[in-house]
Order: structure tokens, then C-alpha cells, then sequence
């Protein structure tokens, strides 16, 4: 089933405006220290999201949605190192950003179509995410779960407005929500477990 053009767009607008504005409670938590962002999963969900901009950008295409998820991509990482919030670089994580990097290329190189380049992309962006689950994990409350609320329907939002139904077209809606899902299910469940902190302070392991 195809929605309007119309009805499209205003979806489109609306997913975009959810996956800007849910950067702005991200950053007031990292602020008060409530929160504490992985370095190397923000640094490379903003690599990803720069070369898919550059991408679209020599196409003749200019997605604000990938300027505002630039920017608050930024934005949350100044918060946190200026507040000293973040989650430092591990070893591990700069062996998967390593791995991302040679299969981006690689995919770019040898596949050339967009079918792998997505493929690629979405594999990089799970990649790329399990240091942050992984400090979720032992953490629970390091992460707001609000923010990832709008994170996520923002990306229902973007699959509702796809104009039809291909892979190309919801993959990245589709995979986001499912990473988004596990995360949010993983901080309710283990917050039942783990005593909330009086505030939290910065991991060193």
C-alpha cells in the first residue's frame, strides 16, 4: 500500500523533526549528568552519517535530516567531553571501527550499487552500536530512555513515509527501530536489576 505524496512529505518532515529535536534531551541528560555517551558508537554513527551526507550531496541531493543528526551528533559529544561524560575510546572499539572502515570500502569499491553500500552501512551501524550496548548493559541508567523514545519514532515515522515498500527504501527506518527496540527493552529490563546510581560518574574500565 502506497500513502500520498503529501501524506509522505508531512511524515517525512515529522520523523525528520523528531530525529533532530530527540538530540535536545540527549544533551540536557549528558548536561546534568545523567548520561554518558560511547564515544566510539557516536563517533562512528556521525562518520557513517557524514559520508551518506557527501554521498547524497554529489548526487545532487541535500538531506537536512543528516545535518541535523550531524549536529547533534556534535553537540552531544562537546556536552560530554566538557562535562567529562563520555564513555572513553577502548581497544575493541577501534579494532570495529578498523573492520567498518575496510567494509565500507571494500563494499564501495567492489559492489558499487547502492543495494550494498546499504547493506554495508546498516551492518557498520550495528557494528558500530555494540560497545554502547554493551555499557548499557552494565549501566543502564547511563542512557535516557526519553530521548531513544523519539529517536525511535522517528524512524517509525520515516518507514510510515516511505513512498513504497522496497528495501532500499525502508531497510534504514527498519533497522534503526529494531536496534532502537532492543536498546530501550535492554535499559527497562536491566534497570530492574540494577539500583539506580545517586549520580553518575565516568567509567575508566
Amino acid at each position: 500500500m502506497q500513502i500520498s505524496t503529501e501524506m509522505a512529505v508531512y511524515l517525512g518532515l515529522a520523523s525528520t523533526s523528531l530525529n533532530v529535536l530527540g538530540n535536545i534531551p540527549y544533551a540536557v541528560e549528558v548536561w546534568r549528568g545523567h548520561a554518558k555517551p560511547t564515544l566510539s558508537t557516536w563517533t562512528i554513527w556521525g562518520g557513517l552519517d557524514t559520508l551518506r551526507f557527501v554521498a547524497m550531496f554529489w548526487a545532487g541531493i541535500i538531506s537536512y535530516q543528516m545535518i541535523g543528526s550531524i549536529i547533534g551528533i556534535l553537540i552531544i559529544l562537546a556536552i560530554g567531553a566538557w562535562r567529562g561524560m563520555l564513555v572513553p575510546w577502548a581497544k575493541s572499539d577501534g579494532f570495529i571501527a578498523a573492520v567498518i572502515m575496510v567494509g565500507m570500502g571494500a563494499s564501495i569499491h567492489f559492489g558499487g550499487t547502492p543495494w550494498w553500500v546499504l547493506l554495508a552501512s546498516l551492518i557498520a551501524v550495528t557494528l558500530g552500536s555494540l560497545p554502547m550496548f554493551w555499557k548499557t548493559i552494565k549501566e543502564p541508567y547511563s542512557e535516557p530512555l526519553g530521548a531513544w523514545g523519539m529517536f525511535w519514532s522517528a524512524a517509525v515515522t520515516q518507514f510510515l513515509a516511505s513512498p513504497d515498500y522496497s528495501f532500499e527504501a525502508i531497510a534504514v527506518p527498519v533497522w534503526f527501530g529494531t536496534l532502537m527496540t532492543v536498546l530501550m527493552l535492554t535499559i527497562v529490563a536491566r534497570r530492574q536489576f540494577v539500583e539506580k546510581p545517586p549520580a553518575l560518574v565516568l567509567a575508566t574500565a
